[in-house]
């Protein structure tokens, strides 16, 4: 048996050797081998390329062929272990937490440390039921939001109290209902108007006044007028006291009706006492041209061949401030000489009242005036030397009121009578016969003869027309 064995090592020996001797022939001898011829390759292998072992997978040394590139790989090596970094997720109301580790080398994860959801922590809020919205319990969980809502109920309707609007006689009426809960409101049950219901109030015409017949609603003073009548106009009676020495002479004319009162025609004793008014002048013959006694009339420049003194013609000019409501007067003759003497100045308004607007300073004041005025300037004779006339604003509307307005109009023709009437009131010495001559100075007499004057005039052609009509 020995020796058997002996033989199977010589022989294991020998082929050892035999493969040996073939392997370093064909490494040696690849050198000149070809693809071509087919010889097989001797590999050339160098040192190797070693493959660090990871989480994922083993170590291990790759040899790779100089020749023809065929490879093996040796010496492996164990895994490394994982490098993990860990994510804590904490748990809510609705989910559990837990922890994840993640592989910081190849990404492999997984999850440990599960822990209990927590569960909602609620808050209740009730909402209580409106006119119009219901009412409900409010759940909110203080830590994550969710909310809902529970134990609802109804509506509570609204709870109305009523207003009524009467209807009025222009207006319908109605009702308002408004929740005391809310206080919303609407309106509802309209009416229609009453109307009007007028009681009527005849005005009698005056003198100076319109009838009228004014209609007054019982409910609400609404107002209107119709029926209009014009004025009656004044009825006078005279009355005649005449000049005596010392003592002015006049007519007083009083309405039979209203006791308004006018003095005329004044004179003074000596002058011939009343007057008619002169007639129209008769024209002057024309003169025979065939006559030798008429004579050429010499030239009007030449003063000196006529022996007549030059009669002054005074043009007033009259510079008026409407600011003011003031005017002043210059007086300038043709011939370029200026009036020197006393002034007086009137003015008559359209119902014949006088006032006086005399100004020693040269400016007279207008602003007590109203409506249309006649202004008359006298010199210290009497005599009017210039007239004009101004239209001033109305103290009262003179157009009758309109049909169908409400609230108080004035009434046609009303209005205060002014205070200066023509003549003013009568002294009672005069009236009664009685005068004081010494008391009287030449100046109030002028006055009163310029006043006078033009009163008569302005009541003369009042006359005239009348007549003419």
């Amino acid at each position: 048996m020995q020796k058997l064995k002996n033989k199977l090592w010589v022989l294991l020996a020998g082929m050892a050797m035999f493969a040996a001797v073939v392997l370093f022939m064909s490494m040696s001898g690849g050198k000149q081998a070809s693809a071509e011829d087919g010889a097989v390759c001797v590999h050339e292998y160098g040192e190797g390329v070693i493959h660090a072992p990871t989480c994922a997978a083993e170590g291990y040394t790759e040899y790779v062929c100089t020749l023809c590139g065929a490879s093996y790989k040796d010496n492996y090596t164990g895994r490394t272990e994982h490098t993990y970094s860990e994510v804590v997720i904490a748990p809510t109301c609705t989910h559990e937490g837990y922890t994840t580790h993640f592989c910081t080398g190849c990404g492999y994860e997984y999850t440990d440390d599960y822990t209990a959801a927590r569960g909602h922590a609620y808050t209740d809020e009730v909402t209580k039921p409106t006119c119009t919205e219901g009412g409900y319990t409010t759940h909110a969980c203080t830590v994550c939001g969710h909310s809902y809502k529970d134990s609802r109920v109804e509506a509570t309707g609204h709870n109305y109290e009523t207003e009524l609007l009467e209807p009025t006689c222009t207006e319908g009426g109605h009702t308002t209902y408004t929740c005391t809960v809310c206080e919303y409101s609407y309106i509802s049950d309209y009416t229609e108007p009453t109307g009007h219901s007028y009681t009527d109030n005849e005005v009698k015409a005056t003198c100076v006044s319109y009838g009228y017949v004014e209609h007054v609603c019982d409910n609400c003073s609404d107002r209107y007028v119709s029926d209009y009548v014009k004025p009656l106009g004044h009825d006078f009676e005279e009355r005649r006291f005449e000049a005596s020495e010392g003592q002015i002479g006049y007519i007083l004319h009083i309405c039979k009706n209203c006791d308004y009162s006018y003095v005329s025609d004044f004179v003074t004793s000596g002058d011939g006492g009343y007057t008619e008014q002169p007639g129209e002048p008769e024209e002057p013959e024309s003169p025979d041209p065939d006559d030798g006694d008429v004579q050429e009339p010499e030239d009007p420049d030449d003063g000196a061949g006529t022996g007549e003194e030059h009669t002054h013609d005074y043009v007033a000019e009259i510079d008026l401030d409407e600011a003011e409501q003031t005017f002043t007067i210059v007086l300038t003759c043709d011939c370029g000489e200026p009036y020197e003497g006393a002034v007086y100045v009137f003015s008559v308004d359209a119902d014949g009242n006088v006032a006086d607007l005399t100004d020693d300073g040269g400016v007279c004041d207008y602003s007590r005036l109203y409506g249309h005025n006649d202004f008359y300037i006298l010199d210290e004779s009497g005599n009017v030397i210039y007239e004009f006339s101004l239209d001033l604003p109305s103290q009262v509307e003179e157009e009758p009121p309109t049909d169908g307005e409400g609230g108080e109009t004035e009434r046609p023709g009303e209005g205060t009578e002014e205070e200066d009437k023509p003549g003013g009131e009568i002294p009672a010495d005069i009236e009664d016969g009685e005068g004081n001559a010494l008391s009287i100075v030449l100046p109030v007499i002028l006055v009163l003869l310029a006043a006078g004057g033009i009163t008569g005039f302005i009541m003369i052609k009042k006359k005239n027309k009348k007549e003419n009509k």
